[in-house]
């Protein structure tokens, strides 16, 4: 399992790392896991479609905003990155206030 641009891979290299990663992340944790995240925020709708016939239940991406189903697919869910630097009273002030 690597970090590929999926948008550029094989239809049988994107599912090889999708069904890869999940099983071993749940071999780590012994947890389903449920969720996904783009390699380098890369994804287009085919790897989307990849993404949830590979068992999984939402996807996240790079893109910065609060999640909504109104607003975006469950597989292309936007996130904020929270380091530990991360001043989150001044990630809700900016955006909430949007």
């Amino acid at each position: 399992v690597s970090h590929p641009n999926l948008t550029n891979a094989s239809d049988a290299n994107i599912n090889k790392q999708l069904e890869d990663s999940k099983v071993e992340l749940e071999g780590i944790t012994a947890k389903e896991v449920v969720s996904f995240c783009y390699p380098s925020g890369k994804y287009d709708e085919k790897v989307m479609q990849s993404v949830k016939k590979a068992g999984y239940s939402t996807a996240v991406t790079t893109d910065f905003d609060f999640a909504s189903l109104e607003k975006y697919s469950i597989y292309a869910l936007p996130r904020f990155r929270v380091k530990e630097t991360t001043d989150l009273k001044q990630i809700f002030t900016d955006y909430h206030l949007k």
